[in-house]
């Protein structure tokens, strides 16, 4: 039996939280180290939503914790891109949702 796990089998024997609003993801990198995060229940609705969940998240790996973001919505995955962070040793995505145009 091995006596140590990779950061990521220790990091998927964590708890999972699942939250379901842009306050409740706030409150949680604000609040943990380490995280895995699922996102299936979560969407970001707006621009601003969009922001503050980004700011958190970039703030929550230059702390030096490592992130774990399962089934993030694409628009998130995205916006992640667009500033960098996807590269980011501290950060992993998995099973990113293939999200669906808004037809509106």
């Amino acid at each position: 039996m091995r006596s140590e796990l990779s950061t990521h089998e220790a990091m998927t024997d964590h708890r999972v939280q699942k939250p379901a609003t842009v306050g409740e993801i706030c409150s949680l990198v604000n609040e943990h180290g380490d995280l895995h995060i699922d996102l299936a229940e979560f969407d970001l609705e707006t621009g601003t939503d969009a922001v503050q969940v980004v700011d958190a998240l970039k703030r929550h790996l230059e702390e030096g914790h490592r992130l774990v973001l399962q089934n993030s919505p694409q628009n998130l995955a995205h916006n992640l891109y667009r500033i960098g962070l996807l590269d980011h040793p501290l950060l992993t995505l998995e099973d990113t949702r293939s999200d669906e145009a808004y037809a509106g």
